[in-house]
């Protein structure tokens, strides 16, 4: 039957089928790749201080540095970040050290965490910590 309908159909028509359907592949594949790669996040300079970063979850681990180290935000300086696409809410870090539970995102699902790992220095000490988007901030190292 399906073989009737094509030869009843202009070679024109059959070729615009084609072509619709390979760019509909296309779009899948674009989409499939952006979904896949996580959300795009601000981009952070290194080497700059706590001070002058503007992004929130940059800003949390600059302000739990500080504390943890007794010293102003000022004297802090970011070593690096990079933006990540965690594996788990928990941020790759033991759950039991997070939050006592499973590792659930806010949907209460487990699943994928887009967020940072912030490399902080201060005077010859490095301190690593994983961040969600929002407000979980956890020191690893």
């Amino acid at each position: 039957m399906r073989t009737a309908i094509l030869t009843r159909m202009r070679p024109s028509t059959v070729v615009g089928c084609i072509l619709i359907g390979l760019a509909l592949v296309l779009v899948g594949i674009v989409v499939s790749r952006r979904v896949l790669s996580g959300p795009l996040l601000p981009k952070v300079e290194a080497d700059a201080t706590c001070n002058s970063s503007n992004v929130k979850p940059v800003q949390k681990a600059c302000t739990k540095a500080a504390a943890e180290l007794r010293a102003p935000v000022s004297t802090i300086t970011i070593a690096r970040v990079e933006s990540v696409t965690w594996d788990n809410a928990c941020l790759e870090v033991p759950h039991n050290e997070v939050r006592g539970g499973p590792c659930i995102n806010s949907d209460g699902k487990p699943g994928r965490t887009p967020g940072y790992l912030v490399v902080l220095a201060h005077e010859n000490r490095q301190l690593v910590y994983h961040t969600d988007m929002t407000d979980l901030v956890i020191r690893t190292e």
